[in-house]
């Protein structure tokens, strides 16, 4: 029996010697793995391996059984076909970063499209956005992402607002006091990790102004809350590759 969903591409491993094994978000059937035979070969068709890389936006035909971890796509083609995200090399690197990081989040294949709908909507923001949208880009879903995966940074009290104020990476909340643990950020760290929290958008981080230095020090800040809520979370490939293109 098959079925018609929409995906996006987490991670490919090549499989033989012309197939992969593609991991994918789906809308109806959360994270799933298929195996897509023969399309690592020139056919009449063209190169059909260029649709399977890690951000596409595919829209699918696909066999499905609940009791397998490994499932087959009958028929594949664009979705969304990005104008930049694989052209530019600022918004290609954060869009693999936002990749890594789902991958390592999704443990359980559940779907949930308000997820899906999040993660398709900040790709295809990022593809029409600015240079300077591409390097707020990982910022933006490393503080929006937990929302789907229990650890939510809460943004519900204006206390956060003020300078001076504490962030508690233990429990995800803006404290008007410092906690009695090591885990929490402060100073201008919270005022940015505030504004980000209340973007609603990726456009709406426009008036966000967070130096370069100081991007990539918060990023890596926040992989430790998220450390701390996933431990078996570990490290990202994709972030020394973005410090390289946003320093």
């Amino acid at each position: 029996m098959t079925h018609k969903t929409i995906g996006i591409i987490l991670r490919t491993v090549k499989y033989g010697e012309t197939s992969l094994i593609v991991t994918m978000l789906t809308s109806s059937f959360g994270v799933q793995s298929y195996i897509v035979n023969g399309v690592r070969t020139i056919s009449k068709k063209g190169n059909t391996a260029a649709m399977y890389v890690p951000a596409a936006i595919l829209q699918m035909e696909v066999y499905h059984k609940a009791d397998r971890n490994l499932h087959r796509i009958k028929e594949a083609s664009w979705l969304y076909m990005y104008k930049d995200i694989f052209s530019s090399v600022p918004k290609h690197s954060a869009a693999l970063y936002m990749m890594e990081v789902l991958y390592k989040l999704l443990k359980q294949p559940e779907g949930d499209a308000a997820l899906f709908d999040y993660c398709s909507e900040a790709l295809q923001d990022l593809d029409s956005g600015d240079l300077k949208a591409s390097s707020l880009f990982a910022l933006y879903v490393t503080v929006h992402l937990p929302h789907f995966f229990g650890f939510s940074i809460s943004a519900s009290s204006q206390r956060a607002t003020a300078a001076g104020l504490f962030f508690d990476m233990e429990t995800g909340d803006f404290m008007p006091v410092e906690p009695t643990h090591n885990n929490y950020l402060q100073n201008e760290d919270v005022v940015w990790l505030w504004q980000l929290a209340k973007a609603e958008s990726l456009a709406a981080t426009s008036s966000i102004d967070i130096p370069r230095q100081a991007r990539t020090e918060l990023l890596e800040k926040l992989h430790l809350y998220y450390a701390f809520h996933q431990p078996d979370f570990g490290s990202l490939r994709t972030l020394p590759v973005l410090k390289e293109v946003f320093s």
